[in-house]
């Protein structure tokens, strides 16, 4: 495992330019005589048979590199039993875990199916599965993700807004004869600072409501008459996400473009396959707090794999070697546990 994910760190796959893994996942399947299917820039594994089913995903895509790294994000290093490199720990550990597992179970009599799934643009658009989702129906999917091989039965859901507010042009030293866009987004904002949910979500908390981009203005010399601010929203299933852009537009006196509006939070209600990935990791269930494809599965799902998602997205990512073969061991004991 260690040497697949070494190569599979040192191919750039930044989301949208997955053209290169997808190729060498396809050439390791072909060369190991485990038959899939390609769909677009996502891959389909299909192992045993039976009615019973059980999915498992692992997107192939990473974030763009930031400056800061040590060496270069896709010359990757080991070092006290860390592997560093871009995607180590989000997903490529997940993905090379996922492969030696379709070379031991290809071995192995099931009593049910295995659907491995390799996605693209998870980090991005999340279109790989939803395309995978249209030639696939599972009973129940685990989602690999980091969370330190705890399982997760919970996630909060994404909105994007834009907020607009409109003011007048005017010499910036006659700030009178204008009207400032930007003062005026100030007071929308602090409307939305101020904006308080009572009720938390026992694995999610709460709502948060966070500006990240502004824009406005052209010259320092010209008083703005437009500004704009895109908010990140996470949503719970108490406070969803209709219902957190209505209590927006209910206070602010501004322009609001809905951006994106289709990641809902989810939870998978304690059932089966939860009680099985729980014995299995000796854990209980908590939340996972960042976005995963857990929110286009309409099965119990739950969120769980290797490394620590606090180490994901910054220079100088990494994962533990020793959270490999663990993950592997926990990945084939839910498998069995499920297929029995």
């Amino acid at each position: 495992m260690i040497e697949l994910l070494k190569k599979l760190i040192s191919i750039n796959s930044i989301s949208g330019n997955e053209e290169e893994i997808i190729s060498f996942i396809s050439d390791f399947l072909n060369q190991n005589s485990v038959e899939h299917k390609k769909i677009g820039n996502n891959i389909i594994v299909e192992l045993g048979k039976g009615q019973k089913t059980l999915s498992i995903v692992a997107h192939i895509d990473t974030v763009p590199a930031t400056d800061g790294w040590s060496s270069g994000p896709f010359k990757v290093s080991i070092n006290d039993d860390k592997i560093f490199g871009l995607g180590a720990v989000d997903n490529k550990s997940s993905v090379s875990t996922l492969l030696e597992l379709i070379l031991e179970f290809q071995e192995i009599e099931l009593n049910g199916k295995i659907i491995f799934v390799f996605t693209s643009e998870e980090e991005s658009n999340m279109n790989g599965i939803e395309t995978v989702l249209s030639h696939i129906k599972p009973d129940s999917a685990i989602i690999c993700e980091p969370t330190n091989l705890i399982p997760c039965t919970a996630q909060k859901g994404f909105v994007n807004l834009n907020l607009k507010t409109k003011g007048k042009n005017s010499h910036a030293a006659f700030p009178g004869k204008g009207d400032n866009a930007i003062y005026k987004m100030i007071k929308e904002l602090e409307k939305i600072k101020n904006i308080t949910f009572e009720k938390e979500y026992p694995l999610l908390g709460y709502p948060t409501i966070s500006p990240t981009i502004i824009s406005g203005g052209i010259e320092h010399n010209i008083i703005p008459d437009k500004c704009e601010v895109i908010l990140d929203i996470r949503t719970t299933p108490i406070y969803d996400n209709n219902t957190v852009i209505e209590e927006i537009k209910n206070i602010v006196d501004c322009k609001i473009e809905v951006l994106s509006n289709r990641l809902k939070p989810i939870e998978t209600k304690n059932n089966e396959f939860v009680k099985i990935a729980e014995e299995v990791c000796d854990s209980k269930s908590t939340g996972f707090l960042a976005l995963s494809e857990m929110c286009f599965f309409d099965c119990p799902a739950i969120v769980l794999g290797p490394g620590f998602l606090e180490q994901a997205h910054k220079p100088d990512e990494y994962i533990e070697i020793s959270q490999l073969e663990k993950a592997k061991n926990i990945y084939k004991k839910i498998i069995k546990g499920f297929l029995n």
